[in-house]
């Protein structure tokens, strides 16, 4: 492998190998171009095999490509909110219903780490007061009554 190519990805212990790409098939460093096609390795479940969130970013940097494959879903806003960059809305291409159906996974900090303000909610829908009484919480940026 060549020094640039080494910067995309990770290199792996012998034990997250087996879990990641099988016994039969181990590899020596996570590489999207390996994980991208493989169902079960989510955001989630590399976390889980201690995989650090920024060396998983550094494997895929672009989140666009990490939810067009799947391997990670509003839910697991705790995971990624302090990714960087990332639009909740545009992201999951979310709209005000979508958003309030997943509501009870955000916390004001998740949703700032994602741009979700009081001005891009009030962007988003007209009535802004439901979703975010809806979500219990009061966001930064919030303007006064």
């Amino acid at each position: 492998m060549n020094k640039e190519s080494l910067l995309n990805v990770v290199k792996l212990n012998a034990l997250q190998s087996i879990k990641i790409y099988g016994l039969f098939n181990p590899k020596k460093f996570l590489k999207w171009d390996y994980i991208k096609d493989l169902d079960r390795v989510t955001l989630p479940f590399l976390l889980g095999e201690g995989i650090e969130l920024q060396q998983i970013r550094r494997v895929q940097p672009n989140f666009d490509e990490w939810v067009e494959t799947r391997k990670v879903k509003v839910k697991d806003i705790h995971l990624f909110y302090n990714w960087g960059g990332v639009n909740l809305f545009d992201a999951f291409k979310l709209d005000i219903s979508a958003f309030l159906q997943h509501s009870s996974c955000f916390r004001p900090d998740y949703l700032l780490g994602c741009g979700v303000d009081w001005k891009l909610l009030k962007m988003r829908d007209s009535n802004t007061t439901t979703p975010c009484s809806s979500i219990g919480t009061s966001l930064i940026g919030r303007p006064s009554a």
